[in-house]
């Protein structure tokens, strides 16, 4: 695991952050979406949710019970998203970001799982390549948020968190792989910049890199311990979608 001897952020300092973080990008999207200075801090978001997951991937006592969480909150989640992004109750065409984080645990869990099963070393290395391959193809086709390119990044952070243990390269790798998953797989998130007499198009995922300073912060302490704060973490997402979204209504968005 990445080095935790120092740091300024518990575990719940960092689920506080991040809570922040996608409720300002989340304002920008549903209140002012002229505001596109918004959008920008919110891309922070999703990386330390990504990386927290990792984290949580590691010390849960039940993967099990934290994946049946996670569908849960996915499934609840679902109307207040599409109430965000389509004004409609039913959205075929694109799926919660809770959906990425689960299918991110489930690949955890199958490459990496807590119990060693007896198989034969041809028959494991099959069973990888196909969950390598089905569930990225399953976020990209049900267009999951961020899909595939989240998926990847969650698979990285728990990569790292396990088997290295040095911040700096840390830094280095991480910003390395944002940058290319930000340009290759998530550049819709584009804005415009004009340099001189020439507009160009930049992937606001690129700030992505950013969230590393609040990222290599983490000390590995918990924080905040009581049950009540951990179902704030959980259900801070649809309830604070629902309750931009009711606002958005209210005044006649």
């Amino acid at each position: 695991m990445i080095e935790k001897r120092v740091g300024w952020l518990s575990s719940s300092g960092l689920h506080i952050v991040a809570m922040i973080l996608m409720l300002i990008d989340h304002m920008g999207y549903v209140l002012y979406p002229d505001l596109v200075v918004l959008r920008w801090i919110g891309r922070l978001t999703f990386p330390i949710f990504a990386f927290m997951l990792a984290e949580g991937a590691r010390r849960t006592r039940s993967r099990k019970r934290y994946m049946l969480r996670l569908f849960i909150l996915a499934i609840i989640s679902e109307v207040p998203f599409n109430l965000m992004v389509s004004h409609s109750v039913s959205d075929i065409k694109h799926q919660n970001v809770i959906w990425t984080l689960l299918l991110g645990l489930i690949l955890i869990d199958k490459l990496d799982p807590v119990e060693v099963k007896d198989k034969p070393s041809w028959l494991r290395m099959i069973s990888i390549y196909f969950w390598l391959i089905v569930i990225p193809a399953f976020a990209k086709v049900f267009n999951t948020d961020y899909g595939l390119g989240g998926v990847i990044l969650i698979i990285y952070m728990y990569a790292f968190l396990k088997f290295f243990d040095h911040r700096v390269i840390y830094v280095i790798s991480s910003a390395f792989v944002m940058t290319t998953l930000a340009l290759l797989i998530l550049n819709g998130f584009m804005y415009t910049v004009e340099i001189g007499s020439n507009r160009v198009m930049i992937p606001m995922q690129l700030l992505w890199v950013l969230s590393l300073v609040f990222i290599c912060g983490y000390n590995g302490k918990k924080g905040i311990s009581s049950k009540w704060f951990k179902w704030i973490t959980y259900f801070f997402y649809p309830i604070h979608i629902m309750g931009l979204v009711g606002f958005r209504y209210i005044v006649g968005g």
